[in-house]
């Protein structure tokens, strides 16, 4: 079976949603970069493609907390806004 291959960009993305993920289930001692390739169906010298250090990664997963804050401020601005 032949693994689907994605972009830089996707593979980011769907590294640091695992390791929201990992936080989120297991807490920051759950994060490590053997699990979260795992989660992500790669193996661990993958993610070093992608990222330095698991340092970058939860740089890459404050990014994406600060992305997602900012969507439901943004949401909610508005719909204060109507009312």
């Amino acid at each position: 079976m032949v693994k689907k291959r994605y972009g830089t960009a996707v593979r980011h993305d769907q590294i640091a949603e695992a390791a929201l993920d990992l936080v989120r289930s297991e807490g920051t001692r759950g994060l490590n970069v053997a699990a979260v390739a795992k989660r992500v169906g790669l193996v661990p010298s993958a993610v070093y493609r992608h990222f330095k250090n698991k340092s970058e990664i939860i740089d890459a997963v404050l990014a994406l907390i600060q992305k997602r804050v900012e969507s439901l401020f943004t949401r909610y601005s508005a719909f204060t806004l109507i009312i």
